[in-house]
């Protein structure tokens, strides 16, 4: 299921809370999906006060999330329909996640 699209305007944007010094992503092709394994160092943004990180995505099913190695439970981290928000986050850390994906179905150009 697809949410209705949003506009999203430039002046609506802030600056990240976190800074991605490093990204690793790995892809298992498939006939009917795809397996996307990502690992990210993340920084926190000295400008910034905050300690969540909101990560958009849509049609996305989250398999696996860990910080520094650390597999989270479900109680730690909020999955929305279209988001996924970490809070209470470390200064630097390294984020693995691994999320299984439909392209073939992917109408919504995100």
């Amino acid at each position: 299921m697809t949410t209705a699209p949003t506009t999203i305007y430039r002046n609506d944007y802030l600056p990240p809370t976190y800074f991605i010094d490093t990204t690793e992503l790995d892809f298992q092709l498939f006939e009917e999906g795809a397996l996307v394994r990502s690992r990210l160092q993340l920084r926190r943004n000295p400008d910034r006060q905050e300690r969540e990180l909101q990560l958009d995505g849509v049609d996305l099913e989250l398999r696996r999330l860990a910080i520094d190695g650390r597999e989270l439970s479900a109680d730690e981290y909020e999955l929305g329909q279209d988001k996924l928000i970490l809070r209470n986050l470390p200064e630097a850390f390294e984020l693995s996640c691994e999320t299984w994906i439909k392209p073939q179905e992917n109408f919504c150009l995100e």
